[in-house]
């Protein structure tokens, strides 16, 4: 009876915990006219709790349209006033004016309001006909039909135009209608309107307006209801994943007595197995397995991207044997997996031999998260920590995983369904790493098992293998005094083992870390705390936090030295993420708050773990433990009035995010566009490029398009992974010119503005032949250009193709030889500042390092980096290149693949522009070298008709080739002399 008191009090405090913040927006619109001008004015104020970060307003008046200019954030109790000017009137008569308002929550997850007001340019006239209109309100889930009824009087027909209007997140696809309103009829229509993106339990208002003229005067008649977004019921999987929970509780409440009667180890192993087939089971409840085994391309996020990154890495494994290789369908070619962690995807790539690759991804993808807590228990069970401990720090993982405060600072379950692949399967092998360093440590001896775990760790994230190193770095003085310098020894002999096997990749790493992109920063931390506490991260600390640390003090007094090491572990997050961005700029410190959160998680586990070995029934209270996790992050800790436990989905979106995921493009509503518009480009010339815009997402994600390398083969302008490719700079300067939106900037560049005549030209330039738009600026812009045809349309999106060149990578420069070679170490600034002068664009430069051996051919000069700017400066009226007559000569036979580019030309001398990134393993064949030209494309002066570039190997590959050989050969011998000294010893034994 003591236990279930205990359980029920603690369940009773899982339960009564404070809901999450909410965003409240009120709005009050006014509309005043001045001349030739309208001045519409809104008032906002923020009611609820949580701030509203980047909103974006923007009103519309017939023809007449204006953006606000954007406000960063509006704090909760804060109030904004803001007046949108309206240049012209719309008309004589009375308009309708709509605005429309859109943020984001501290999360970044977007959200929508909108507000209506009537413009009156004009008295009305005394005897105007009148509308009567009814809209029904709406209470959906997803879809759902709205009814409105109108009824004139006045006038024996109208001509009229009907329109929704609706707030972000609740879409129409046919909301004006054209119609023809009859003297004392009623007419009736009907308006299909689904939930795309509104937040589920809210209440939006929503309006219906008739519009006609009468001799020249335009008025108009509203009528106002709302729609009621639902949380959806609890659905199956859900009552299934509580009745586990709740098969124990049953259990529990008859006393456990088929527990008593084993003995103490049998009870133990049962309990284990219980633990296991319970997670297994929840995970599955939460991840449906069918989905997981279907072949379809998974969406959300960024993970479309990564499917590139699989097939790609296949495709050269297996036919050059690489693994560092050239991708040519990102950033105009990049070194893949140079600067980037391969190992989860040579998982993907080896499991594919046996099914579909877009399953052994989705099975990769989950592998971390689910196999964490039993990463935890195995890493508690090699420190030797006495039971229950091991499964206590298996349990704890679970509120650790479900956490819902982040979405991309990794490791839980929400960042790697946004696509922190990598870094949640790091997480697992690190945690083992750990246990086998502590293991090694306290026995003294070594293992190859130890060292394979690091290489793992370095094959598997960046941030892993620092925290890694850097923890085991205290273990030597976490053992006995007489350990110490044994210890040392074997963590230092591990450690130059793993080093020297990975040299093959750290080497080359480091010398070519120029070719490397700093990309972001660190967030300020006034956000990142506000979003950890607000969001839920503190709520499992504080559950555990008052036992943990009563246990905690128990295990420093009982003689155990682990707890010094997730104490250090602590720090050392704790110094990066406060201070490491002043170390370096990698530190951001978002990427480094789960391991803060981890150590502080098991620590609290360990510490409520040794309060558990003090009890006779510890078996039962870790039962108890794993069913108040289950509870903890299954149920919505404060369901809103009325809706009891359907507020599951708002609080636990895990199951929505991984259906959406793991159904695949291929299941969403508009399949069609990337049916129709980009599988039909396959083997066509040229790059694609497309503008950033939201409603990408409606299929599957705003950077769907980086997958259409790996679904058609055809190279892309933009990608991911953007730390490892230089092409980054340019691609997102381009996305600026020509989109609403840029996904990023790295560090070093300049945001650029709309202006499609500089982004169509640059378009060019950078090989692009195919384009999709969705942006009506965009459409707009390209469909005025008499360079660009549009191809087709599909739902909204346009596919447009260039007229002017033919989608090929190698061509014969016109105002070439280049007659300035630029003698600079920071060639990314000088590309970027080319760019930048748009006036140069068909005027390439030489980038050429101090410390290059210089060229034999005879440029005219070579000038130094203040020379290049002041040259910049000056413009092309003090510049005047010689040109070339390209026109009498060709380019023939291209071939471009992921390692090789061969061509064919009768242009020997002349130079040759490769619109492919420079980097330092390409090597030619027909020419006499490479140089890279600005911004960061090949130049090749031909010395014969066939010529060949391909992706070789530098001097830092050999070396660290070698290097890692050496090791390998060095780790066998070590193997193989001790089989052979345990042979002889156990020969001795018998003898």
């Amino acid at each position: 009876m003591r236990l279930l008191r205990d359980l029920v009090l603690a369940l009773l405090l899982c339960l009564s915990l404070p809901a999450f913040a909410e965003i409240r927006l009120e709005t009050r619109p006014s509309v005043r006219v001045r001349g030739d001008q309208v001045d519409v004015r809104l008032g906002l104020t923020n009611h609820g709790d949580e701030a509203a970060h980047d909103l974006e307003i923007s009103v519309q008046c017939a023809t007449l349209s204006t953006v606000l200019p954007s406000v960063a954030h509006l704090d909760s109790g804060a109030d904004w006033k803001g007046t949108a000017r309206l240049d012209g009137l719309p008309g004589r008569g009375n308009f309708p004016v709509w605005i429309t308002i859109r943020y984001r929550d501290a999360n970044g997850y977007p959200f929508g309001a909108g507000a209506f007001v009537s413009l009156m340019t004009e008295p009305p006239e005394p005897n105007r006909p009148s509308v009567d209109m009814e809209l029904s309100e709406l209470s959906l889930i997803k879809d759902g039909v709205l009814t409105l009824s109108a009824r004139s009087q006045g006038a024996p027909t109208l001509d009229a135009r009907i329109q929704l209007l609706l707030p972000p997140g609740v879409v129409c696809e046919k909301s004006t209608r054209a119609a023809r309103l009859i003297e004392g009829e009623s007419q009736t229509w009907t308006f299909d309107v689904r939930a795309d993106g509104a937040r589920a339990g809210s209440r939006y208002p929503i309006y219906a307006t008739v519009e006609y003229d009468v001799d020249g005067v335009h008025a108009h008649h509203a009528a106002l209801s709302h729609v009621d977004v639902r949380r959806a019921p609890v659905p199956d999987y859900a009552r299934a994943s509580l009745a586990i929970p709740l098969f124990f509780l049953l259990l529990l409440a008859m006393d456990m007595l088929w527990l008593h009667r084993l003995s103490v180890s049998a009870r133990h192993k049962a309990v284990c197995w219980a633990c296991l087939v319970s997670w297994l089971a929840f995970f599955a409840a939460h991840f449906s397995p069918s989905l997981l085994f279907s072949d379809t391309m998974a969406i959300g996020g960024d993970t479309p991207a990564h499917l590139y990154l699989s097939s790609h890495l296949k495709h050269e494994l297996f036919t050059n044997g690489r693994i560092v290789s050239w991708a040519d369908g990102w950033w105009c070619g990049f070194p893949m997996y140079q600067f980037y962690f391969s190992l989860p995807y040579l998982a993907v790539s080896l499991l594919s031999c046996v099914m579909p690759l877009t399953v052994a991804f989705k099975i990769v993808s989950i592998s971390g998260i689910l196999s964490l807590p039993l990463a935890a228990w195995v890493s508690a069970r090699w420190m030797k920590l006495p039971r229950p401990i091991p499964l206590v720090m298996a349990i704890v993982m679970i509120p650790f995983l479900f956490v819902r405060a982040h979405t991309m600072w990794g490791v839980n379950i929400y960042s790697t369904l946004a696509g922190m692949i990598a870094n949640s399967i790091s997480f697992s092998i690190l945690l083992l790493y750990l246990g086998a360093a502590v293991r090694d440590a306290m026995e003294g001896r070594f293992r190859f098992s130890t060292v394979a775990l690091l290489v793992m760790v370095m094959a598997s994230h960046f941030f892993t293998t620092i925290m890694a190193v850097l923890v085991v770095a205290i273990l030597p003085l976490a053992v006995v005094r007489e350990k110490r310098l044994p210890a040392f020894k074997i963590l230092v002999g591990g450690g130059l083992l793993a080093t020297g096997l990975m040299s093959w990749w750290l080497v080359p790493l480091l010398a070519k870390i120029q070719y490397s992109v700093d990309f972001g920063g660190s967030w300020p931390l006034a956000q990142v705390l506000e979003m950890t506490v607000t969001r839920g991260t503190l709520d499992h600390l504080l559950i555990l936090g008052l036992p943990a640390i009563a246990g905690l003090v128990l295990a420093i007094r009982s003689g155990s030295r682990i707890a010094w090491v997730f104490l250090w572990m602590a720090i050392v997050a704790a110094g990066l993420f406060f201070f490491g961005s002043q170390i370096a700029d990698v530190f951001n410190n978002i990427r480094l708050w789960p391991f803060l959160f981890y150590a502080l998680t098991a620590l609290c586990g360990l510490g409520l773990g040794w309060l558990l070995t003090r009890t006779r029934e510890a078996d039962l209270y870790v039962l108890c433990l794993l069913v108040l996790a289950m509870v903890y992050v299954t149920l919505p800790r404060h369901a809103p009035e009325g809706e009891g436990v359907e507020g599951w989905r708002e609080y636990n979106q895990i199951r929505g995010w991984s259906d959406f995921n793991y159904g695949g493009v291929e299941a969403l509503d508009d399949w069609p566009v990337y049916k129709e518009l980009v599988l039909d480009l396959e083997g066509t010339p040229g790059r694609l490029a497309n503008d950033l815009i939201e409603d990408n997402n409606r299929l599957g994600s705003t950077r769907i398009f980086e997958s259409v390398p790996y679904r058609i083969g055809k190279p892309i302008l933009e990608g991911g992974i953007v730390n490892s490719a230089a092409g980054s700079f340019y691609s997102y300067y381009i996305q600026g010119e020509t989109s609403q939106n840029s996904a990023g900037y790295p560090n070093l560049v300049t945001p650029a503005t709309f202006d499609m005549e500089r982004g169509s030209a640059h378009l060019e330039f950078f090989n692009v032949k195919h384009f999709i738009a969705r942006w009506p600026r965009t459409q707009a812009a390209f469909s005025k250009s008499d360079r660009w045809e549009r191809l087709k349309e599909s739902r909204g999106w346009e596919l447009y193709e260039n007229t002017a060149h033919d989608g090929s990578y190698v061509t014969i420069a016109e105002t070439f030889p280049v007659e300035v070679v630029v003698s600079t170490s920071s060639w990314k600034e000088v590309s970027m500042a080319w760019m930048y002068a748009f006036d140069f664009l068909d005027q390439g430069f030489v980038i050429q390092d101090p410390c290059d051996p210089p060229s034999s051919r005879s440029f005219w000069h070579t000038v130094t980096e203040p020379e290049f700017y002041d040259l910049l400066a000056a413009g092309r009226t003090h510049w005047n290149p010689r040109q070339v007559n390209a026109g009498r000569y060709s380019v023939s036979e291209e071939e471009v693949t992921s390692s090789r580019i061969t061509f064919r030309t009768n242009g020997l001398g002349l130079p040759h522009l490769i619109k492919m990134s420079y980097y330092p393993n390409w090597k030619v064949l027909g020419a006499d070298r490479i140089y890279r030209v600005s911004p960061d494309f090949m130049l090749v002066y031909p010395s014969q008709e066939e010529v060949t570039l391909y992706f070789g190997y530098t001097l830092s590959d050999n070396i660290g080739r070698s290097m890692s050989l050496l090791t390998t050969l060095c780790v066998l011998g070590l193997f193989v002399r001790r089989i052979c000294t345990k042979t002889q010893h156990e020969a001795s034994i018998h003898t």
